[in-house]
């Protein structure tokens, strides 16, 4: 079974970056490296190969498209800069993905913390994911059998993420996408790296079109009762909100998003 690693960046430069020796690789590599030029290249890292996809567009979801659609390997494990694998997690993505001849889809647990936090687990739970998961997870956490997806016509919206028109839920919508198609997805509780949060380049507080962008994602993934699903979101969250209007308010702003 080959296993390959999908990573999305920014302006990753191979000569000033340490990132491949921290992050504890056991597998193939693909780095789709959104920057100024278009290019490709080769070289291997520890007996394993690396290949570097450069393109100027921008938006995540066309950059792990792109690694995606470039990939030949069995399972694809999707990946951002800020991950460091445990060792051995090629061996537990393996595993599961032989005993478990059904799996699609395998959200795995990692370690996450953001600034000084301690790390805590994002999943504790193992078996098959409902619908109520899948709005959990960051794409990091998320790996796949390729064909499972191409067979299917899957892949990551051009329109949400950072860089794209929207910036958030590229994630969620993919995830929603995988089971609506009838993809098997599983929780698994073994975990196979940690992340730390860094400052996000996309992601600065809250604001006029951060809400409008909550609204229409809630829009695309549920399009006959977004309705509700805006209701419940800011009975959960309004305190972040707050400083930008009224309940009613960024109500009706997401509502007309």
């Amino acid at each position: 079974m080959k296993i390959e690693v999908l990573m999305s960046t920014m302006f990753f430069e191979r000569e000033k970056s340490d990132y491949l020796e921290n992050m504890n690789l056991e597998t193939d590599m693909i780095i789709g490296n959104q920057t100024d030029s278009i290019s490709e290249e080769m070289f291997v890292h520890k007996k394993h190969k690396v290949k570097i996809l450069s393109r100027s567009d921008r938006g995540v979801g066309l950059n792990r498209n792109v690694s995606l659609f470039s990939s030949d390997a069995d399972v694809v494990v999707f990946a951002d800069n800020d991950v460091v694998y445990k060792k051995g997690y090629s061996k537990i993505i393996e595993d599961y993905y032989k005993k478990n001849k059904k799996a699609d889809v395998v959200i795995f647990n990692f370690k996450e913390r953001r600034g000084e936090e301690s790390f805590k687990d994002i999943n504790v739970k193992n078996g098959k994911a409902s619908f109520r998961d899948l709005s959990k997870f960051g794409t990091y956490a998320i790996t796949a059998r390729r064909m499972s997806l191409l067979r299917n016509r899957l892949s990551f919206s051009l329109l949400f993420g950072g860089g794209a028109m929207y910036s958030h839920g590229e994630d969620t919508i993919f995830l929603y996408d995988c089971y609506r198609k009838g993809l098997n997805i599983y929780l698994s509780s073994e975990t196979i790296g940690e992340v730390t949060h860094r400052e996000s380049t996309w992601y600065h507080g809250v604001t006029e079109k951060s809400i409008v962008d909550q609204g229409v994602l809630y829009k695309t993934l549920f399009p006959k009762w977004y309705k509700l699903a805006i209701l419940c979101h800011l009975f959960r969250h309004y305190d972040m909100y707050r400083n930008m209007g009224s309940f009613s308010h960024i109500y009706t702003i997401m509502n007309e998003a």
